[in-house]
């Protein structure tokens, strides 16, 4: 080049060599090219001329250098081939690792105008870190995951990536059609990973199907009281028409037969017929009673029952209570005892509905007493709060039947047949009336001992 003519004289015939390795270069080989090039090093000083140039054929120097130590280091790896003609064979477009004991090479064939290029690539590992840089992406992609993943030729050879596994890899998937028979490898980081996943995916299926089994069996267990309570439910609705029906027509067929022999003159003076209106006056209270308790009952399902709330004296209501009992009282010789501990304050409270709570309290404890009945019903003040305590020596509950004493339609003696009468609401009117007065009922009681009822108000 002008450049170089311009220095020395003996940099001419370089310069010559150059220009003609650049005008015949299309019709030389590689092994010519090469050796021009080496005759060009030999006959000059290389720092000398690197000296002399400038910085463009400084930069062409270099490449030169560095071209003909890569095709020193191809003619070395490959010398066992008597013309790298012989790799032109190659299919085009396709990655291949061929390597001597010392160096790595890749080499990819192009063809056009009836020409073949090679093109080499060094494997410069360790130094560059080999095709670890050009598989990057992998790494990244894989950093944060429990895989590894390792690059092998179409021969199995190492490329890059994970080494000194002695697993099988679990999944394998080919390159692009660039690399010709070449696999990436996928590798568990953990040797357990496969069999802790298996754990886990156990664990969950076993958790899974205790799950599943307790909401069966959850399921099966609220089906099963749904139907309980739906038997029940059946079962206390015909209980509760039976004791209705059973309730309602024993003192409308006394009456009926009073009635019918007051009709027909069957008595005997007017003594004899005053006692049959009385027992049809009795009779009548009695249905009253009955027709009341399932009134209220309905108001309380209904939630339509109103308490009209105010000062009213625990004595007035105690006294009440008693005259409307006292006349059973009388006649059945029942030894009873009113206990007032004075003084007492005012309670805030509904008066009518107070009345009813004693009522049936007092009687129950008349029913549920038999011969020498000892009823006593003491009023006093504790705490804050006003006390009714009814107490009888009747036949007592045991602790089943206090549990369930306060239920709707609950009886001791369920059969229709039993001694006492009535269908079992008036404790559960009782206990609807205290909760709505925002009171307490209390039972203590003993089989065949008798029973304690205790109400429990706030003062006003």
């Amino acid at each position: 080049s002008p450049s170089i003519k311009r220095f020395s004289p003996e940099l001419i015939s370089v310069a010559e060599l150059l220009s003609y390795l650049n005008e015949t270069g299309a019709s030389l080989s590689v092994q010519h090219k090469i050796f021009i090039a080496q005759t060009i090093l030999k006959n000059i000083s290389i720092n000398d001329l690197y000296q002399k140039l400038d910085t463009q054929d400084k930069n062409t120097l270099m490449e030169i250098l560095k071209t003909l130590d890569t095709c020193n280091s191809i003619l070395k790896a490959f010398s066992r081939y008597s013309s790298l003609n012989s790799l032109a064979v190659l299919p085009e477009k396709q990655l291949h690792r061929i390597s001597n004991d010392d160096e790595i090479f890749y080499v990819v064939t192009f063809r056009k105008n009836n020409r073949t290029v090679l093109l080499f690539y060094r494997d410069m590992w360790p130094v560059t870190g080999g095709l670890v840089g050009d598989v990057k992406y992998y790494k990244i992609a894989l950093r944060h995951t429990d895989l590894n993943f390792k690059i092998v030729d179409s021969e199995k050879n190492y490329i890059t990536g994970f080494q000194g596994v002695s697993l099988p890899p679990f999944l394998t998937m080919t390159l692009s059609p660039y690399f010709a028979g070449w696999n990436i490898e996928l590798y568990p980081k953990d040797s357990n990973l496969f069999k802790n996943t298996a754990n886990q995916q156990s664990a969950i299926y076993l958790w899974t199907g205790i799950l599943v089994a307790l909401l069966v069996l959850l399921a099966g267990f609220v089906a099963i009281r749904a139907v309980g309570q739906q038997i029940k439910m059946n079962r206390l609705k015909n209980d509760f028409i039976a004791t209705v029906t059973h309730e309602l027509k024993t003192p409308l067929a006394s009456m009926r037969v009073l009635v019918d022999t007051l009709l027909e003159g069957n008595y005997e003076g007017e003594r004899t017929a005053t006692e049959y209106l009385q027992l049809v006056a009795n009779e009548n209270k009695r249905l009253t009673h009955l027709i009341d308790s399932f009134l209220t009952f309905s108001r309380m399902e209904r939630n339509k029952q109103v308490f009209e709330m105010a000062k009213v004296s625990p004595v007035e209501v105690a006294n009440t209570a008693i005259e409307a009992l006292g006349p059973k009282f009388e006649d059945a010789d029942v030894n009873f005892n009113l206990d007032v501990q004075k003084p007492l304050s005012m309670m805030y409270a509904d008066k009518d509905g107070i009345i009813t709570v004693l009522v049936n309290l007092l009687d129950n404890a008349y029913k549920y007493t038999n011969t020498n009945k000892e009823i006593r019903l003491n009023v006093y003040e504790q705490n804050g709060f006003v006390c009714f305590a009814v107490t009888d020596n009747g036949i007592g509950l045991g602790a089943r039947a206090q549990k369930k004493i306060f239920n709707r339609f609950y009886q001791v003696d369920s059969r229709l047949s039993r001694r006492a009468e009535g269908c079992g609401l008036g404790l559960s009117i009782v206990k609807f009336i205290v909760d709505a007065h925002k009171g307490t009922i209390e039972l203590k009681s003993t089989p065949c001992e008798g029973s304690v009822f205790t109400i429990k108000l706030l003062v006003s």
